[in-house]
């Protein structure tokens, strides 16, 4: 009798998502120092994130996800969860804010007008709505019942896709690009946990485009 041999299988969508962060960051890579070459900053900066909203954080998501109805329902109302379940995932929205607010928000807040405030708003909501979707929403819809793929690892690669846009634009942060790439991952396992738990994207949405507006970016843009 012959023995057979059950091994797991990955549909197309689902390898293609796996390799999916490796393309992006050396392709995003190669689109900042282009963009930065003609454009410098911040318009440089600006257009290779254009690039990466437009094309990697919408148009495939969309495509993995079979049309906009699919990309929508990753904002529907989160699963129901028991208070103890909530008084342990509710932090994990709100721990990520205090770093830009006390490091950034508070010391520049003062300096800031409503130019800066406006703009600070618009790439919070771009980048917010635009990341989540790839970088959580995918994930939790094609490994829905696996932590490793659908949580840990899209967070561990959203920190490293950051070495793209920062190559241009060098962190300021403590610790300067590492610091920054370590955060980024803390940020993505702390968003990520919450949406793999909860099966929607909608609070962690809300969360990142409070925390990147806090970041007041919009004086990248006002001299």
């Amino acid at each position: 009798m012959n023995a057979v041999r059950v091994r797991a299988r990955f549909t197309t969508k689902q390898e293609g998502m796996l390799v999916m962060p490796l393309a992006l960051t050396a392709t995003m890579y190669a689109v900042f120092h282009g963009f930065g070459a003609v454009w410098g900053m911040p318009w440089g900066w600006l257009a290779g994130f254009v690039v990466y909203w437009s094309v990697w954080c919408l148009a495939l998501p969309w495509w993995v996800l079979g049309g906009w109805d699919g990309v929508l329902d990753l904002f529907r109302s989160p699963t129901p969860l028991p208070a103890r379940s909530r008084a342990l995932l509710y932090p994990l929205l709100a721990i990520p804010l205090l770093l830009p607010f006390w490091n950034r928000f508070l010391p520049a807040v003062g300096e800031a007008n409503l130019t800066v405030l406006l703009i600070s708003l618009a790439l919070g909501i771009l980048i917010g709505v635009t990341e989540e979707i790839l970088w959580r929403g995918v994930y939790i819809r094609l490994f829905p019942d696996n932590v490793w793929l659908g949580c840990i690892y899209p967070a561990v690669m959203f920190g490293l896709w950051h070495v793209a846009p920062l190559s241009i634009a060098r962190s300021t942060a403590p610790g300067g690009t590492l610091g920054f790439v370590l955060y980024a991952i803390f940020l993505g396992l702390a968003y990520g946990i919450y949406a793999w738990k909860t099966g929607s994207i909608r609070d962690t949405t809300l969360a990142h485009i409070a925390h990147d507006t806090l970041g007041l970016s919009g004086f990248l843009f006002v001299h």
